[in-house]
């Protein structure tokens, strides 16, 4: 099913983004309000990277705030450039496009700068800040260097694959598949995001 919604997002022109890398589904502790740490060995884990194998080549995917402690004891996934390099790059195999998790939720530390650039430095090709604050988005700028040889060269590739998808294929026909999977799709709700989900959860 995951194939198939990847496969439609890019028939119509959208870049779809598989996440969190290398996997979430264990975490204990919310992200946004603190930093979930993984003891399970690699072997145990290997059933979470599993559907990440599954996508590999999709263009983008994102990193998961967590600590997995048979990588790297100290350092989320995100900033961890062990954790990229043997997990998201070889064990899961994934070469597209590299975003960060948002890099405003607890579960980083230090300034925005300072976490953007740790990103950047373990071996994201990008960083997600979600907050809109001006004054940390000018000392994220500040702090980060132009974009890599390596991943302007991912991002080109991500771009491709939805252009040439986008002219070539059935978009109507991808659409179709994907509602005989999924089941009817409900309308956008403007007063339901992730903002919203966090507060009733926090609410419990």
């Amino acid at each position: 099913m995951g194939k198939e919604e990847v496969n439609a997002f890019i028939g119509c022109g959208i870049l779809p983004c598989i996440k969190h890398m290398p996997g979430h589904g264990r975490a204990q502790t919310d992200p946004h309000l603190g930093l979930p740490v993984l003891d399970q060995s690699l072997e145990e884990l290997q059933k979470d990277f599993y559907p990440f194998k599954q996508l590999k080549d999709c263009p983008l995917g994102m990193t998961a705030h967590i600590v997995l402690s048979a990588v790297d004891d100290k350092l989320p996934i995100t900033q961890s450039s062990k954790g990229i390099e043997e997990i998201i790059r070889k064990e899961i195999g994934f070469e597209g496009f590299l975003i960060s998790d948002a890099i405003d939720m607890r579960a980083l530390k230090g300034s925005a700068g300072e976490r953007a650039a740790k990103a950047l430095s373990a071996g994201c090709d990008g960083v997600c800040y979600a907050l809109g604050d001006l004054a940390e988005m000018e000392e994220i700028a500040a702090s980060v260097p132009p974009m890599s040889d390596k991943s302007l060269e991912r991002f080109a590739k991500a771009a491709k694959i939805m252009h040439n998808n986008y002219y070539k294929n059935n978009r109507s026909e991808d659409i179709s598949r994907y509602k005989k999977l999924t089941g009817n799709i409900l309308p956008y709700q403007e007063d339901y995001d992730a903002t919203e989900v966090l507060n009733r959860l926090r609410q419990k």
